[in-house]
């Protein structure tokens, strides 16, 4: 702000960074849980190596920790 920029500018930039950041790092991690589970598929037991409710619980618990923890 001191060189000029609007408070709405800095704001926008940094959350356009933060959330841009979260989607390579949810696509990465989504990526890489994919093949990992296929790579451990005869380990897991009663559950599949893409099951949808584990790839959307899973973040969502780490998430719910995470900002337990602030």
């Amino acid at each position: 702000m001191a060189l000029g920029a609007a408070s709405d500018d800095i704001a926008r930039h940094i959350l356009g960074f933060g959330l841009g950041n979260a989607a390579i790092g949810i696509g990465i991690g989504l990526a890489g849980g994919l093949l990992v589970g296929r790579a451990v598929d005869r380990l897991l037991f009663q559950v599949g190596a893409t099951d949808p409710f584990t790839f959307v619980a899973a973040p969502l618990a780490l998430a719910a920790l995470q900002h337990a923890a602030l």
